[in-house]
Parts: structure tokens; sequence; C-alpha cells
């Protein structure tokens, strides 16, 4: 059997089920490896301290560096911190026990394209799997990257996301 690859991009969506529950089917279907990709989305401090405040009389932009530095950082260790918990959970799957499945994981840039780009860049993959949150709030839906994608890299694609109560 041929071993199958895919992409899975994702982030606040891991903590849900949707995502293990694709891995799981694809597992089932034979040799397969999963490159788990979590862009580190900015949180709303770090998007506060780029858009920074402008000093009223100068009009000059203040931010410490240091402060923005240290936001970036806990973005990325947030990212960290849902892929180590969702790669545990994988682990644990029956499906992917049964020693023909490889995982593997990163966490890269804020900007989900160039996050894709970058490791499209490095290796290819039989399809893509971008999960996001409800279109009613998902800013990748927003920026229409499932396209964006789409027409830089003739890969198939899946768009999942839970449905808006």
């Amino acid at each position: 059997m041929t071993l199958k690859r895919y992409l899975v991009v994702a982030n606040k969506t891991l903590v849900g089920d949707q995502v293990p529950t694709l891995v799981a089917e694809r597992a089932t279907l034979g040799p397969a490896e999963f490159h788990i990709l979590v862009p580190a989305t900015r949180s709303r401090e770090t998007i506060r301290l780029v858009a920074g405040a402008a000093d009223p009389l100068t009009g000059y932009t203040v931010v410490s560096p240091d402060d923005l530095a240290a936001s970036r950082e806990r973005d990325r260790a947030l990212a960290a911190e849902r892929l180590a918990t969702f790669v545990t959970r994988l682990n644990e799957l029956e499906q992917i026990e049964n020693g023909t499945t490889v995982i593997t994981s990163e966490v890269g840039s804020h900007e989900p394209f160039r996050a894709i780009a970058a490791v499209l860049e490095e290796t290819t993959f039989d399809e893509i799997i971008i999960s996001t949150l409800p279109s009613a709030v998902s800013r990748w839906l927003r920026m229409d990257l499932p396209s964006q994608i789409r027409r830089e890299f003739p890969i198939p694609i899946i768009v999942v996301h839970p449905q808006s109560d």
C-alpha cells in the first residue's frame, strides 16, 4: 500500500474532536503520515502591541520591543502547548496505535499562508486539511486562506469547521 501524506493545519480547533476524528478516519485507510502545523496566531495582546497607541503629541507609536517580543513568545508557547496536547491525544487513538501512522508537527508563522508555504517548500503532501473556527468568526476564512492555497499549490484541500451555534 502507498503511504499517504497529509498536512493538517489548525490552531484553536485542535482542542475539539473534529480534527482527531478526521486523522483517525484517514489512518484507517492505510499507511499514513500526518504533519500537524499550528500557526502561532497572534493574541489580542500582540495585536494591540503591534498596532500600538500613538503618542498624542508626536503621533509616533511607542511600543516596548521587549513587551512585543514577550507577547509573541507567549503566542508561540500557547500554540506549542495546544500542539503537544493534540499530538498526545492522537497517539492515544486506537487507529494510530497500529504502527502504520507517522506523526510529525511544528509551530509555524503567525501568518497561516506563510506557515503553509514554508512547509510545502520542504516536502509534498497528498492532501491539506485546514481546520478553522466556525465561519462566523474564522479569520482564516475571512482572509480566504483556502483559495489562496489552492491558487498557489496544486494539492487537494479540504476545509473543516464546526457549525456556528
